[in-house]
């Protein structure tokens, strides 16, 4: 079976992104990226919701960016 999460429109596009990435030293598309993963991580995980076994480096991975810049 297919698993999904949801997404709203908008979501690309809130005006918080840029502050985060501001705040992070980072362009948006990491942010989003990181953010996305998060998401993906998140409604995966056994107890739904909690980023259950994140790594920074397997991210960074599957973004192609550096660990720290996921941290």
């Amino acid at each position: 079976m297919t698993q999904w999460l949801r997404l709203w429109h908008g979501t690309a596009t809130d005006p918080k992104w840029r502050t985060i990435a501001r705040r992070s030293g980072q362009p948006i598309p990491n942010v989003l990226g990181v953010f996305v993963l998060m998401l993906e991580n998140a409604s995966a995980s056994p107890v739904r919701g909690v980023l259950d076994n994140w790594n920074d480096e397997v991210a960074a991975d599957a973004l192609g960016i550096e660990a720290s810049d996921v941290t």
